[in-house]
């Protein structure tokens, strides 16, 4: 978890630089420069990095400014580097030798999360570069022949003294979406941002050329030559393709934390981290003050057939509007009603000297485990003839929405038909893709910023690309069928005897208590609402004022901070 921040052809202050870095999330400050190319970096003391090691890197004139980590650096040193010398066992070197070496081309073999800025020294270019999936931010500024990047758009808003403009489709948006799309609607409308599975070379000259490296073709899943049609084979190859991606995330030096709320995705995470890799992680939860929604139970169940403790956070009146105002700063605005309930989870981990936390992210999108895919799932298994596959999803879509499937809403009746309409045999996959493009991003984006801002680095094991293009390879019954969504990760979980988590089909999700706390105390809220400055009645958005208020105070902290 390093800040990285960079500039050509522009006077900046390095002092000031540093303090924004450093107070954002590091206590170790470095500067390289090239060809008046300046990179600077810091870096956190719990890093990948060897503590000799200077960063940002160089070799020969070329530079790397690192933010992220690469899981599998020491297979690709194994395989491609066995004549460099390496000085420093870390993964910002062997990338810095790979991209020296092969170019861009080296980036569909890279394992992990990451954006890097790298200066080409031969081409007097440089690449700004994001992971497949947005896991990492990287955001840009060109003005003549001028250049700045940084990790994070609130230090680039303020070292540069942009004059602040709220992009007005992000506010708009704020009002009818959980989750903000960076890639379109940056919260500073002078902003660019580089895009998931994409590298963007600036010439010397200052041209911006795009590239897209990452088309969901890096594992080749084709050349497994798998039979679908043996259920057993297809689980274990499943399996042992999770464990190996959650291994290789399992590796740090420091002890490893995961959130576990009750549902399949951390609760097969866990059980795959006790029962095949016999590793200890220390396990927190969040208990939600609606008993009704409340999953402690299933998580303490959980524990105890591994003797775990669980480190249990409830909500405290006392703390929430000091945690939701630290949320809205660290998210650069409220996107989802758990803000401050997601922050306090974070929080707490981070008190307790836990640097590394495991996580679920990703599996919902993969394997379509949102009840607003099955219609999609409904009507692809028609189009297959998977009749009996039609009609278990029909059921668990009834069961999702706790009513009949003719009594939902009109609206929802109209998107089916019209699915079936669309005689697409693909629709549920494309579906898919869709949510992993454009949706999954805005995801990986809001929680990163949760634990960054609380000096923590996230890991997902769903989000190996092996996984990924794996799952989407799978057949709807794979991922929708009688024994509810994603159930492939069910089949793991009874194969251990996780009966209590494996029947619960009701898909509940990482919940808090903040939504009833907000209509209960929006008095501290208001006081950041600004009527004249939005075109919203309030009275229309009741469930949803906790957004505009965060906007409000957002805009008040960064006019404070930009001068």
């Amino acid at each position: 978890m390093s800040g990285i921040f960079g500039y050509k052809n522009i006077d900046l202050d390095i002092d000031r630089i540093k303090a924004e870095l450093q107070n954002c999330q590091s206590n170790t400050f470095n500067t390289n420069i090239q060809n008046n190319v300046t990179f600077c970096q810091c870096r956190p003391f719990f890093d990948n990095f060897n503590d000799n090691v200077c960063i940002p890197m160089e070799f020969d004139g070329n530079m790397l400014a690192f933010n992220g980590e690469i899981y599998n650096y020491k297979e690709l040193r194994q395989e491609y580097l066995k004549e460099v010398e390496i000085f420093f066992d870390s993964d910002a070197e062997v990338l810095l030798h790979l991209l020296r070496i092969f170019g861009m081309k080296i980036l569909n073999k890279l394992n992990g999360i990451f954006s890097f800025a790298y200066y080409d020294t031969k081409s007097k270019s440089i690449f700004l570069v994001n992971d497949r999936y947005g896991s990492k931010e990287l955001y840009y500024y060109i003005n003549g022949e001028s250049l700045v990047f940084s990790s994070s758009d609130a230090i680039l808003t303020k070292i540069l003294n942009i004059p602040f403009e709220f992009n007005q489709s992000y506010i708009d948006t704020l009002f009818v979406e959980n989750f903000i799309d960076f890639k379109k609607k940056l919260i500073n409308s002078n902003l660019e941002i580089v895009n998931p599975g994409e590298y963007i070379e600036i010439t010397v000259n200052n041209k911006v050329i795009k590239n897209k490296y990452y088309n969901f073709n890096d594992f080749n899943v084709k050349d497994l030559k798998l039979n679908y049609k043996n259920k057993k084979e297809i689980i274990n190859y499943f399996e042992n393709l999770l464990t190996d991606s959650i291994k290789l995330r399992c590796n740090s030096k420091f002890p490893i934390a995961l959130t576990l709320s009750g549902g399949t995705d951390s609760s097969v995470i866990y059980t795959l981290i006790k029962e095949r890799l016999g590793l200890d992680v220390s396990v927190f939860t969040y208990s939600n003050a609606d008993k009704n929604i409340d999953e402690f139970n299933r998580v303490k169940k959980l524990t105890e057939k591994y003797n775990d403790k669980i480190t249990k956070i409830e909500y405290s009146k006392d703390t929430f509007e000091e945690n939701y105002k630290r949320a809205v700063v660290a998210l650069n605005a409220s996107m989802c009603i758990s803000d401050a309930g997601y922050y306090s989870v974070y929080r707490k981990i981070s008190e307790q000297d836990y640097k590394t936390v495991i996580e679920g992210h990703g599996s919902d999108e993969i394997f379509g485990g949102y009840s607003h895919c099955f219609l999609q799932g409904i009507a692809q298994s028609i189009f297959e003839k998977k009749f009996l596959t039609a009609f278990h999803i029909m059921n668990l879509y009834k069961l999702h929405q706790n009513r009949p499937l003719m009594n939902v809403e009109k609206e929802q009746i109209k998107k089916y038909v019209s699915y079936l309409k669309n005689k697409d045999k693909h629709l549920y996959l494309k579906y898919l893709y869709y949510l992993i493009i454009f949706r999954l991003p805005k995801v990986l984006i809001y929680w990163n910023r949760v634990l960054n801002s609380n000096s923590l680095d996230i890991r997902c094991p769903f989000l190996d690309y092996r996984v990924v293009e794996f799952a989407l390879a799978l057949p709807i019954e794979y991922k929708l069928n009688r024994i509810g969504n994603k159930a492939i990760l069910r089949e793991i979980l009874k194969k251990y005897n996780i009966d209590f988590i494996y029947n619960n089909k009701i898909k509940q999700g990482f919940t808090t208590s903040d939504e009833e706390v907000i209509k209960n105390n929006k008095d501290f809220l208001l006081k950041y609402y600004d009527k004249n400055r939005f075109h919203y009645d309030i009275s229309k958005f009741d469930d949803h004022i906790y957004k505009a208020c965060s906007v409000g105070f957002l805009e008040n902290y960064y006019k404070q901070n930009t001068h």
